[in-house]
């Protein structure tokens, strides 16, 4: 394996390890618990930051693959459904590129080696029909877009056209 694959696997798989004991030795977990949530959601819907901290809220749950729906409906419950469909889907956006770009700076054959057939699965279909399976996968409850995401960045880097 090439040294810069070997170091951009080694980068996730430090990423990966690190994000259970963020969760575990810091305060960040008790935002698990609805009790603590109300009163943090009124903190950010007052504070002028407010855009900021949805977009940081999106980017880093794309970046561990939690379910963006759960964090749609935490916009519009904060913010109202116009603003709420606002910032989520500059949230989205915002995600999707990220992780596009992760797979764009990974290229292919690190994301072939590393997730193998289920790479091949969603780089065919994005393939053949680039712009209807995105829209699929992202109107499916709990679907992994991130992945889709990360896919359509290594594969554009790695010269293959995706359909619109």
């Amino acid at each position: 394996m090439a040294v810069r694959t070997t170091t951009k696997i080694g980068t996730i798989a430090l990423a990966l390890m690190l994000l259970p004991l963020i969760w575990g030795f810091t305060p960040i977990s008790r935002f698990a618990n609805p009790e603590a949530v109300a009163p943090a959601m009124a903190v950010i819907s007052a504070s002028p930051w407010r855009f900021a901290i949805v977009l940081g809220c999106f980017l880093g749950a794309g970046l561990v693959v939690f379910p963006m729906l759960l964090l749609i409906i935490a916009c519009a419950a904060v913010f109202g459904p116009l603003l709420g469909f606002v910032y989520s889907s500059a949230g989205l956006l915002a995600s999707a590129a990220l992780n596009y770009a992760i797979g764009t700076w990974l290229g292919r054959e690190v994301l072939l080696n590393t997730l193998g057939r289920r790479f091949d699965s969603t780089r065919s279909a994005l393939m053949r029909r680039g712009l209807i399976t995105t829209a699929i996968v992202r109107a499916i409850p709990m679907s992994p877009f991130a992945l889709v995401s990360v896919v359509a960045g290594a594969s554009v880097s790695a010269g293959d056209k995706i359909p619109q």
